[in-house]
């Protein structure tokens, strides 16, 4: 992954936040995206279950049901077929490790979207806020 590139277009993304534009097209992401880091726990014994319920949330799911594009979907139907190897790959995706984090089970969560959607908190209006909940 190209980090100074990544830094880039998160600068770019950052100076939007707070603009009509954003609250139209991204805040929402952002309260959704939320949701399912509360609900995220790779230690749950049935990570099938868990994986499904992350992604039961209240607002748009178009994140993830758009565009004749189902990745939740696809995820879902190979953890029927195969929970093993579905497990296998999302541990080497997000490998816990528990030196490194406190609450590892979250490692992607607490990496990349929560301090995004704790940014996003910060910098949209009130008044947006409050008329989104």
């Amino acid at each position: 992954m190209n980090r100074d590139k990544l830094s880039l277009y998160w600068s770019k993304y950052k100076a939007i936040f707070n603009t009509p534009k954003f609250e139209e097209h991204e805040y929402y992401k952002w309260l959704v995206l939320d949701q399912c880091y509360e609900k995220w726990d790779w230690t749950a014994e049935d990570k099938a279950a868990m994986f499904k319920n992350t992604f039961e949330v209240k607002g748009s799911k178009n994140l993830w049901l758009s565009g004749q594009f189902y990745p939740t979907k696809m995820i879902d139907q190979f953890f029927d077929i195969d929970p093993e190897d579905v497990t296998m790959h999302f541990d080497v995706l997000c490998p816990i490790n528990k030196k490194s984090l406190p609450n590892s089970s979250k490692k992607a969560f607490i990496w990349v979207i929560k301090p995004c959607c704790k940014s996003v908190s910060l910098c949209c209006s009130a008044r947006f806020k409050n008329s989104s909940t």
